[in-house]
Order: structure tokens, then sequence, then C-alpha cells
């Protein structure tokens, strides 16, 4: 056997699961190494609609040697199915599973070693998801949205006239399902209510300085406070970068930060 032939390249494949009868489509980026390594492996969640496809990051990733699932979620650009804030959360814990189960063997993932990171209401999805992952090893939300503040706070009229309008490239059920989802759901979504759950998670909230889509005052630093009132073993950070939401003044501080947080020694 020569030396290439020990070495496996790196490459792209389609990711495609089903979901409750819809395919979940997507990408898997799969690092070149040695045949005989487990790698860690990051599931990459998009937001509300997921106009920033986050490719960068996932290039970014598997050449630091993680393997990537880049799920596109039911009803969004190109999946089957209905898009709904609830269903997010199914497609990422579906994603999750079969990187534990299935894709451990076919991609040689170290089960010890995955990842959730989620961007803008992707924050809110992979939060709510790692609640009910024990395997997931630590999650990353950058520039969280908590869709139940608005509604706690009495500004339906906000959501419906700032958020809702960003999902019409979304497939939905019927007219008004994003904002029946919303409605009937929002307490569950909730991710100051998950601080019972996630205080002993590993955790990092990375925070856009400019951000006025997902103010982090309003969003996410009320969440990192109750969350602070639990001294634990986790290995948590908040961090507060010099951007706006999308990150666009930093992507490749954005990936790398990301990247060395999940290799810190204390996670291993």
């Amino acid at each position: 056997m020569t030396e290439r032939q020990k070495k496996r390249e790196a490459c792209y494949e389609l990711l495609d699961i089903v979901v409750s009868g819809f395919h979940v489509y997507g990408e898997i980026y799969i690092p070149g190494r040695s045949r005989g390594e487990n790698f860690p492996c990051i599931c990459l969640f998009h937001g509300f609609p997921g106009v920033t496809g986050n490719d960068d990051l996932a290039q970014y990733f598997m050449k630091q040697g993680f393997v990537v699932f880049r799920p596109y979620h039911r009803g969004a650009w190109g999946s089957e199915g209905y898009y709904s804030f609830t269903g997010a959360v199914e497609d990422a814990l579906a994603v999750a599973t079969y990187a534990y189960e299935k894709g451990a063997d076919m991609y040689q993932i170290d089960r010890d070693r995955i990842y959730l990171v989620g961007h803008s209401m992707g924050g809110q999805t992979v939060l709510n998801a790692t609640r009910r992952l024990p395997f997931v090893k630590a999650t990353v939300a950058a520039a969280s949205f908590n869709l139940a503040k608005l509604f706690r706070m009495g500004r339906e009229e906000e959501f419906k006239a700032e958020i809702l309008p960003m999902g019409q490239i979304l497939r939905t059920e019927e007219k008004d399902a994003l904002l029946k989802d919303a409605r009937e759901n929002y307490r569950q979504l909730d991710i100051e209510d998950a601080v019972e759950d996630l205080k002993d998670r590993n955790l990092y909230l990375i925070e856009g300085k400019y951000d006025e889509i997902a103010f982090p005052e309003r969003y996410v630093y009320p969440f990192w406070e109750k969350l602070s009132e639990y001294q634990t073993d986790a290995v948590r950070r908040l961090e507060t970068l010099p951007a706006s939401h999308d990150f666009p003044e930093c992507r490749q501080i954005l990936a790398e930060k990301i990247a060395d947080w999940l290799e810190k020694e204390e996670l291993q």
C-alpha cells in the first residue's frame, strides 16, 4: 500500500437524512488524515432563514481536522418538508444523533468529541438540542436569538414586523404557520428556562457588540447571568467581538476562536 493510499483525501459528501418523513439535505466536510485516526465532529446549524450559510466556517473547521455536518433545516434551501422553530430543534437532534450513531463508523468520528455550533436562531436551536443530547461534548452559540424574549416582553408585533419577513424564502405548511408555532411553543424554546438543563454543559457564547438583530443585552446576557449563578465543573465562556450580527467584520477570527475553544485542554 502506498503512502497516498494510507491517507484519506479531504473531500465533501452530500448529507441526506430523513426527519419525520422528509429529506434533510446538506454537506459533510471530511478532513484528510491518516485512516487510523478518529476525528472530532461539528454539527453546524444556520439561522433564520439561513442566508449566512456558514460554509466559510465549515471549510475552516475541516482544515483543522473536524468532520463537519452542515444541514439545511426542513423547508429551507432545498430540504424537504416545512420550516418551523420547533422543527429546527428536531432537525438538530436528528443530525447530531446520526453523527453519533451511523456517522461515527462511516466517517471515523470520535463519539466523545461531538460538538454543536449554531448562529442566530441556530444558537437557540443548538442550546435547546443540547438539553436532550447527553453525548454532546460542548456547544457554541454565536449571536444567539431567544424567540421567547419577544413574547414575554409583549413584543409580538415586533416579531411580526421585523423577524417573520426574513422567512419569506422558507417553505411553511400554511401562511401563518411560523407565527402559530412561535405563539404556541416559545416557552419550550426559551433558553433562559433551559438554564437548569444546561448548567452542567460546556458552553461558549459569542456575541457581536454591534448586533442590531439579536441584541445581546436582550437575548443572551440575561441567560448568561442566570447560568453564572450555578458553580459547576462545566467549561463556559462568554465573549463579545467588535462585530454586527453575522460577524462580517471578523469571520476568520470567529472561526479560529470557535475551533480553538473546542480544542481547549479542559474539554479533552
